[in-house]
């Protein structure tokens, strides 16, 4: 009972909680009330010695027990992390692979001091924890007391047996089961009700204190059962009367048990089992001794005077889940228990306090200055975590090295995820101070985290909680938009896309496309030039360049020869270049030699007239640079393509918008890759048409594009601590909230359009993509480790010291 609450948080998410709580509560309180029932009747028996009540218990606990060491797996993270850790030493021979709770090895008796004092510290600092203690041990001992009150209740006033009084905890038995059954319709309503606010474009965090709605219907049910029993216990009143009274005895202490435990579980976390644990101890220490209590109090104060007494205490405990409603996240935030969870479990961390306060004694566990502790605490919350990129030859970096320094200077904690890929070293990083952390670890760090990352996260169902900057490309209802909102939405995380990060006078803060311009323009110069010396194959695979110089060298190689085979300079039409992406473009066909002549330059006022645009199928090479916000005239179509005199050749959608179903360039349907960098357009005309649309460009200049970007980014980063107040990420968020809303809508028109058949049968209906995966925060799978249950990846990271695979 003292370590469940800690087993329930490591195995469930907040949501799946709703349903393993109140079936974990109910069998434990029916243990309870069964054991009276069985008792009763085996001390009527004549057959049968007391001694059979131990005798059955020792049966029964021993059998659950040799089932548990069996077939109950692990469920604590840190100790998965271990043996994660020595699963891929074991692969790989490498010994540097370490989970934290390796590196950070404690002694047996700091474990144990810690231990021992974590419970005592929440419970004398909390003033959460210390009214759910007092309620519950309330509770409890009205259950408690019972034991022997249901003797003078029934045997005295209406001549029941043993067996007979026994049974009747039956009723409290049946009460149980309203709330456990509520719960989880209370759950869903709570659904509804976010997913209302998220339509209306309002906040969608689900605070802890949701978990007491059911409290508060739960605490006015205890006392009136107490009322009802007391003085409705005469001997010309039915004794249905009472049994109906401990029925709804039932429905309170379940509601109560269920909401509470609960609400500390969603509260604390990892540390609700020490929360649960002192509250746990004085519950049934206080409770246990309430039994011998109880019976003189029954006999001198009698039935009615005794249940009043603890109606009117019921009554007097019966605001405080109303209050915790209210005032509760206002407790949680300015308590000091909160700041006792964060403290450092290992002496080996002393160094960390030392630099921020001197008057913190890891070793001995003290506070001896609150202020100066809370400073460290809200530093160390303020954790920047940048991912490492997944998408193939993507080896940009949201952060560099320079603005990593800069970051760590303004007070944030900066964790990198190693990355082979990545065009700055590891080292780099690490010697700026960033702690370096293993690849992909992103989905099991605290929830406070902040994920920092360029491009779109690996496409996955399960649910995002975090909050996730990033290159989204989904906000203009691009394809699979659906899908990745929805994970959002299950997590309850928010998505803060840098694409439209905007100041309030509408400027965009993070102006990225330049290089996507000038390296589209670069390739676009060597598909023309491959086209007209080899027409047969494909441009080979495109790689990476160490700097600007290397990219300009290559690219003129090309183009000098495609001149010559040509025996002229190309006409390259380059269409959006007010924005930064077309001049990029225009920036690198200047630099290769190209004449202005050359360049046909369109904005807005060109494209406004309309197609066709032969102007398009007269130049060698349409660089389309466009920032696409709605429904525009086709460049260039597959019709166009048949005409005579054609001389368009390479298409370069910079743009890349081929899933829009406005996409302008409308002869393609699919990405290309750097690898494949080219795809070749089916046409009955010459000449051939390769097109290309590679939608991370700027990776053909990893390190100028993501110094450019991340330096560009960094005055909104330094204001990511209290992002909900600051200007620009508030408008993010905004519309992050709309398009949340948006997708809401998409999916249940989607499924309403798709529970129909063809000939308008109607068939089964489509759940809205709402996935059962459990949360990122669980994202650490035992089927890495030769299991098939998914269970929680903790705040703690398993950390490699060179790399990790």
């Amino acid at each position: 009972m003292t370590c469940a609450g800690g087993s329930l948080s490591d195995m469930w998410t907040a949501a799946e909680r709703t349903y393993s709580v109140p079936a974990f509560m109910i069998l434990v309180i029916w243990g309870s009330l069964l054991a009276p029932v069985v008792g009763g009747w085996i001390a009527q028996n004549q057959l049968l010695s007391w001694r059979w009540v131990d005798w059955l218990t020792l049966i029964a606990s021993g059998v659950i027990f040799v089932l548990s060491l069996l077939f109950q797996p692990e469920s604590y993270a840190p100790v998965l992390l271990v043996w994660k850790a020595k699963h891929i030493r074991e692969i790989t021979g490498d010994p540097r692979y370490k989970a934290d709770a390796e590196v950070n090895q404690a002694s047996l008796l700091t474990r144990f001091r810690l231990a021992m004092f974590r419970p005592f510290a929440l419970l004398a600092t909390e003033p959460i924890l210390m009214f759910v203690a007092i309620y519950l041990i309330f509770v409890t001992v009205v259950l408690y007391s019972s034991l022997n009150g249901f003797g003078f209740i029934f045997g005295n006033t209406y001549d029941f047996n043993e067996g007979l009084t026994g049974t009747v905890f039956l009723a409290i038995g049946l009460g149980l089961c309203i709330p456990g059954v509520a719960l989880p319709l209370v759950n869903i309503w709570t659904r509804h009700v976010v997913l209302k606010r998220i339509v209306r474009g309002e906040s969608v965090e689900s605070p802890p204190e949701l978990r007491l709605l059911l409290a508060m219907v739960a605490a006015p049910s205890l006392g009136i059962s107490l009322f009802w029993m007391s003085w409705t216990n005469f001997p010309n009143i039915s004794p249905w009367s009472d049994i109906a009274a401990a029925t709804l005895f039932g429905v309170g202490l379940l509601g109560i048990w269920l909401s509470f435990y609960a609400y500390v579980i969603d509260s604390y976390e990892k540390y609700a089992a020490s929360g649960l644990a002192s509250v746990t101890m004085l519950r049934y220490a206080v409770a246990g001794a309430m039994v011998p209590v109880a019976l003189p109090m029954y006999e001198n104060l009698g039935v009615h005077w005794t249940l009043s007494l603890l109606g009117f205490m019921s009554v007097a405990l019966c605001p405080v889940p109303f209050v915790f409603y209210k005032y509760g996240a206002e407790i949680r935030s300015k308590s000091i228990g909160h700041l006792l969870m964060t403290l450092p479990a290992f002496a080996n961390k002393r160094t960390i306090f030392i630099q921020l306060s001197d008057d913190i004694d890891v070793n001995s566990l003290k506070i001896f200055s609150v202020t100066k502790a809370l400073k460290f605490v809200k530093m160390s919350r303020n954790t920047l975590h940048l991912r490492s990129e997944t998408k193939p030859l993507e080896k940009r970096s949201f952060l560099t090295p320079a603005t990593t320094n800069a970051l760590i200077q303004a007070g944030y904690t900066v964790n990198v995820e190693r990355s082979p890929m990545r065009c700055f070293d590891d080292a780099e990083f690490e010697a700026v101070g960033a702690t370096l952390v293993p690849e992909g670890s992103w989905p099991t760090v605290p929830l406070d985290h902040i994920i920092l990352g360029l491009k779109e996260l690996p496409v996955d169902t399960a649910p995002l909680p975090h909050t996730h900057v990033l290159f989204a490309h989904i906000f203009k209802n691009q394809e699979g938009w659906v899908d990745v909102l929805t994970r959002f939405l299950e997590g309850a995380g928010t998505l803060l896309d840098i694409e439209f990060l905007q100041d309030q006078e509408g400027r965009l803060l993070a102006p990225s496309g330049f290089h996507a311009g000038y390296c589209g323009a670069a390739l676009a110069l060597k598909a023309w030039a491959h086209q007209l010396v080899r027409p047969e194959n494909p441009l080979p695979k495109a790689s990476s360049y160490t700097d600007d110089a290397a990219l300009l060298y290559d690219t003129k190689l090309s183009y000098t020869l495609g001149v010559a085979v040509a025996k002229q300079v190309p006409r390259v039409i380059v269409i959006g270049t007010s924005g930064h992406c077309g001049l990029g473009a225009i920036s690198l066909l200047q630099k290769i030699g190209i004449h202005d002549s050359n360049i046909l330059k369109w904005g807005r006022a060109e494209t406004s007239r309309g197609g066709p645009y032969p102007e398009v199928l007269e130049s060698d090479i349409l660089i389309n640079c466009i920032y696409l916000s709605g429904k525009t005239s086709p460049f260039v179509t597959s019709k166009a393509l048949e005409q005579p005199g054609r001389r368009l050749r390479v298409i370069s959608d910079v743009s890349c918008d081929n899933t829009d179903p406005n996409n302008p360039i409308a002869v393609y349907n699919e990405h290309t890759t750097f690898e494949k960098p080219t795809l070749r357009v089916k046409t009955n005309s010459l000449p051939p048409l390769d097109i290309i649309a590679i939608d991370h460009l700027p990776s053909l200049l990893p390190r100028e594009a993501s110094e450019s970007c991340s330096q560009d980014l960094l005055p909104s980063l330094l204001h990511l601590a209290d992002w909900r107040n600051a200007i620009s990420w508030k408008l993010a968020l905004d519309l992050f909230r709309k398009k949340l809303a948006d997708s809401v809508v998409a999916a249940a028109t989607s499924n309403a359009s798709s529970s129909l058949t063809a000939t308008g049968a109607p068939k089964a209906p489509v759940s809205a993509s709402f996935s059962k995966r459990p949360v990122a925060e669980r994202a650490l799978s035992k089927e890495s480790l030769g299991f098939s249950r998914v269970v929680k990846g903790a705040a703690q990271n398993f950390r490699g010291s060179d790399r990790v695979i």
